[in-house]
């Protein structure tokens, strides 16, 4: 199930999906709107449902997404995928935004209210 479909602000043929499901893999990267995906989990995020995906504006290479193990960030295109939850208690997170103002990531957790993070 897919459970976020999300745009590259810059282009607008880039599309982002996150998928809901155990099993498979989570995220998805389309640069032909949509005629064809590239799986850029690739394995190596967490077997959990991803529910969203955010695009930095200001740093186009950094892709986030959330899901039922936290949050997670990629600057190569989903080559290598870093842990960014930082000192969140492991908790589910339903959505991601960004402050441009103050550079930070603002997640929306399932029971522990909102995480900010200032990001580089």
């Amino acid at each position: 199930m897919i459970t976020r479909i999300e745009t590259h602000p810059k282009k607008a043929r880039e599309l982002y999906v996150t998928v809901g499901n155990f099993g498979n893999s989570h995220v998805f990267r389309s640069t032909d709107a949509g005629s064809t995906w590239t799986d850029i989990d690739g394995g190596k995020l967490p077997d959990v449902p991803h529910h969203a995906v955010l695009i930095r504006p200001d740093a186009t290479k950094s892709l986030y997404v959330c899901g039922d193990a936290g949050v997670f960030v990629t600057k190569n295109g989903g080559k290598t995928w870093q842990n960014a939850t930082g000192n969140l208690p492991g908790v589910m997170v339903v959505d991601l935004a960004y402050r441009k103002s103050t550079r930070s990531l603002l997640a929306a957790t399932y029971g522990r209210s909102i995480w900010e993070l200032r990001v580089r």
